[in-house]
């Protein structure tokens, strides 16, 4: 029972990367170029079940998302 919670109430930041990039149809490089990564970093983040906050912060800044 407590995993399918967990499961349910977590969230993959890489995933939610990569959707708001394609969302802003963004390659892996040009977001990459807005906040100051390369696109091997930006893949290795769009992998990661969790980022840490100053990254998802460049990255909503860049992307607009509030």
């Amino acid at each position: 029972m407590d995993k399918k919670i967990k499961s349910e109430t977590c969230t993959h930041h890489g995933k939610n990367i990569e959707f708001w990039r394609l969302f802003n149809r963004l390659t892996q490089g040009e977001l990459a170029d807005m906040i100051g990564l390369n696109q091997n970093q930006v893949s290795k983040l769009e992998k990661d079940e969790v980022v840490d906050e100053d990254t998802l912060l460049k990255i909503s800044n860049a992307l607009g998302i509030d």
